[in-house]
């Protein structure tokens, strides 16, 4: 533990993209952002923390108050990044991390949301988990995954239905993109606690390795629009450029809100941004579109959300439907695939 708080207060650089909605005042965006940065001066660096405005005019001016005050009293404070346009929070998290990578002194880069969900108390069993998986592997290129304790209650029932759906596909698409590639996906630091891997939660921790290997470049848009990338698939982006680098997933427990503080989850097309999140790893890693809807048929038998007859079913075809298009399969061939549900008669 010595070594971890060591590593935490010294050689630990925090990203936080920052997009807060207009329903919010500038209140509550200053209550959230101080919720934050809690405890950084404490237990890290806060000088090593940088905000990165993703577009977010109105929360970079709020912030900056805040950065002014703290460095007028203690001296010393975060930075501050601004994107002059909405780009997604995936390009915030490209730019904030390639901020934290020109100061060698930097081994750990931390990804954490600006809503207080992600505390500094979780960051350093994070950070932990992470130094363990790479000496015990001999592995430096590791990804750190705080997996949340429940995705339904603070998420919502869809949300986190559909969440599931990908976390368990994608690491289906990573499993063939292994074995075609003649290796075997290392899965022995990810948590004993549930059937899949919490892919999908944003607090994630990076060695400097699997940070140089993940953030350097563009990843690719694989041909999808815009928001597929950088809004939509944006963890996704990060666990499959993390397995092409070679790098290696470790997941430790955090605690996470009973609910969300905040979200825009609900101004989002669901069966879109679910279809992008398939689609993007799917051509990223060449997964036959027929393959794919196999993972999709394997996986969707898992929820609960297909008893939901008939919006529950529908949502899920609509999503498999909307996938198999962007993978190349023209949108009147999907009519009827996903009709028959093929599964077991009996429970």
């Amino acid at each position: 533990m010595r070594q971890t708080l060591e590593a935490v207060r010294n050689a630990c650089g925090q990203v936080i993209p920052i997009w807060y909605s207009r329903k919010l005042s500038d209140d509550e965006v200053r209550s959230l952002f101080l919720e934050t940065i809690a405890g950084v001066a404490e237990f890290g660096s806060i000088s090593d923390l940088v905000a990165v405005s993703d577009g977010d005019e109105r929360g970079a001016a709020v912030i900056e108050e805040i950065r002014r005050a703290q460095e007028a009293e203690q001296g010393q404070s975060f930075s501050i990044l601004s994107l002059p346009e909405n780009r997604g929070k995936g390009a915030a998290v490209r730019e904030g991390m390639r901020f934290l990578l020109a100061r060698p002194h930097i081994r750990y880069l931390a990804i954490r949301d600006n809503d207080g969900d992600h505390s500094m108390h979780d960051l350093i069993g994070i950070v932990r988990g992470v130094m363990h998986a790479a000496a015990d592997s001999g592995n430096p290129l590791v990804m750190g995954i705080g997996r949340r304790s429940d995705v339904h209650r603070p998420l919502g029932y869809a949300r986190g239905q559909f969440e599931e759906l990908v976390c368990r596909m994608t690491l289906d698409m990573i499993q063939w993109h292994a074995a075609r590639t003649g290796r075997a996906v290392p899965l022995q630091y990810c948590s004993i606690h549930g059937e899949w891997i919490d892919l999908h939660s944003g607090f994630k921790v990076f060695t400097r390795e699997s940070a140089e290997a993940v953030f350097r470049a563009d990843p690719p848009s694989c041909g999808l629009a815009g928001n597929a990338r950088d809004r939509h698939a944006v963890e996704v982006v990060l666990t499959v450029e993390n397995h092409l680098a070679g790098g290696i997933v470790a997941e430790i427990r955090r605690n996470t809100y009973n609910e969300q503080p905040t979200t825009t989850f609900g101004e989002f097309n669901r069966a879109e941004m679910s279809a992008n999140m398939l689609a993007w790893p799917a051509i990223r890693l060449e997964i036959p579109a027929e393959v794919v809807e196999q993972f999709f048929w394997n996986r969707v038998h898992r929820l609960t959300i297909p008893t939901i007859v008939p919006d529950g079913k529908a949502e899920c075809e609509a999503i498999l439907k909307a996938a198999l298009v962007k993978l190349g399969i023209p949108s009147d061939a999907t009519i009827g695939r996903a009709a028959a549900w093929p599964g077991p008669r009996f429970l």
